[in-house]
């Protein structure tokens, strides 16, 4: 059999006589002599059976007639239409006692769900999720403002589904968390995990989260945070970061590191805040920011090497892109991705009607990506990148470690 190198092999430099060689399919990463990559370039019959096998293995060679990006649109397709699991990001209410300047939800307007709504979101979940896996992430706002309707809401849920088929999150400023809530969400609302962000130390974090009657908010959420990870309950905590912030959230990560316990339920990672101007000349600065953070969660265990640059393929680029996949507002209006909200023509339908906009619907859902995308080495890790960047709802496009990959995978080998 006559076989081609795959169009998914990335090369990059690592010295004058060896070439990295990283295939974006396999997650295959080898260090090759000019020689043997010279080779493998030319279909790989000059390399050594041993050599040419392990190439065939790891995906670097596949057979001449194999059409590489059928085989990604046949997945992607697989996994936006007939996706195993549905998800639901559910806003209890739009409220929030922060005042985050990042925040792109319309504070002007700020309605909580009520029990009517809630028992129709129930209803719209079992008839559009059937026997799939469902993942349901209490969001907001700040979702504990509302706690009542998740109580009602996922005893609604647990009485029509299956435990075994319901998992529940939810993402949190982490300020109103306190015992009686955590009891609930172990034992009332089987919660299996927490998300909490963090932007900065003392200052900075109040500066930033802006609360609106919390005295003393860095201290209270570093509290709540500890009686989350003590309860069990996976914990998440994201650091939000932009160049502003970049020198804060290193010191952040230093003190976290004294704080905070190294528990297997912990998970400390770190956001880049994109601006919503694709051109900021601060974001020059994003690998040096990048690298050094995550070398500081590194040097304080809360992850490894082999977690901080890790790559992954993607069927499909998010949940938004999947036919089981919905924001619900308060006021039980579908939308596909929390980032549209503010937007009227986004609204894809509502837990009544169902989809009223398949127009809408079928933008966030098409199976299709821009023709420069189906020439593109990244395409199985990246999968078209953010549509909610391509449909201008962001500044992000493609995933964020495309323009210094080189070093990340370097650190790798």
């Amino acid at each position: 059999m006559n076989y081609k190198p795959s169009k998914f092999n990335y090369n990059f430099q690592i010295d004058e006589e060896t070439v990295g060689l990283y295939n974006t399919f396999t997650q295959a990463l080898a260090a090759l002599r000019l020689e043997e990559f010279s080779a493998l370039e030319r279909g790989g019959d000059l390399l050594s059976l041993a050599d040419q096998r392990s190439c065939i293995e790891n995906g670097f060679l596949v057979p001449e007639g194999r059409n590489e990006n059928a085989l990604l649109d046949r997945a992607r397709a697989d996994g936006i239409l007939n996706s195993n699991t549905a998800v639901y990001r559910i806003l209890t209410t739009s409220a929030c006692n922060a005042r985050c300047f990042y925040c792109y939800e319309n504070r002007n307007h700020a309605v909580s769900m009520d029990r009517k709504t809630a028992s129709q979101v129930a209803r719209f979940i079992q008839k559009r999720s059937g026997n799939t896996s469902i993942r349901v992430q209490w969001f907001g706002g700040e979702p504990l403002l509302n706690p009542e309707i998740i109580e009602y809401m996922t005893m609604l849920l647990r009485q029509q589904i299956n435990d075994n088929n319901l998992q529940f999150s939810i993402i949190t400023n982490g300020s109103l968390i306190n015992d009686e809530l955590i009891h609930k969400m172990i034992n009332d609302w089987n919660i299996s995990q927490i998300q909490i962000t963090l932007d900065g130390t003392d200052k900075e974090y109040a500066r930033r989260k802006n609360y609106v009657g919390l005295a003393d908010p860095f201290r209270t959420v570093l509290q709540n945070i500890q009686l989350a990870i003590q309860s069990g309950i996976r914990t998440v905590i994201r650091l939000n970061y932009d160049y502003n912030n970049y020198s804060d959230i290193l010191q952040l990560i230093e003190q976290l590191g004294r704080t905070l316990p190294h528990a297997e339920n912990l998970r400390v990672y770190a956001y880049h805040l994109y601006s919503t101007d694709s051109q900021n000349p601060a974001d020059q600065h994003r690998q040096e920011e990048w690298f050094t953070i995550q070398n500081a969660l590194i040097r304080h265990r809360f992850t490894t090497p082999e977690q901080a640059f890790s790559l992954w393929i993607r069927r499909t680029r998010c949940f938004a892109c999947q036919t089981k996949g919905f924001v619900i507002t308060p006021e039980g209006v579908l939308f596909k991705c929390p980032m549209a909200m503010t937007d009227s023509n986004a609204k894809v339908g509502d837990v009544w009607n169902g989809i009223t906009n398949e127009a809408a619907m079928a933008c966030w859902c098409n199976t299709e990506l821009k023709t420069q995308c189906h020439t593109c080495v990244f395409m199985p890790i990246c999968q078209g990148g953010c549509r909610a960047g391509e449909l201008g709802y962001s500044s992000e496009v493609c995933f964020p470690q495309k323009e210094f990959l080189d070093e990340v995978l370097r650190k790798r080998l």
